[in-house]
C-alpha cells in the first residue's frame, strides 16, 4: 500500500506533461486539443 502513493503520483505528473506537450489528449486514435475540449465543443 505505501508503495501506490508514488505511482499514482508518477502517473499523474506523466499525464499532464504529456498532455501539456502535445497540446491535447489522444484518445483512440483521435486527437482532442486542448483548446476544443476547454470550449467544451467535443462530441
Amino acid at each position: 500500500m505505501p508503495f501506490m502513493f508514488p505511482v499514482f503520483l508518477y502517473t499523474l505528473l506523466n499525464s499532464t506533461f504529456v498532455t501539456l506537450r502535445q497540446s491535447g489528449i489522444r484518445w483512440r486514435e483521435t486527437f482532442y486539443p486542448l483548446k476544443t475540449l476547454r470550449a467544451g465543443n467535443v462530441r
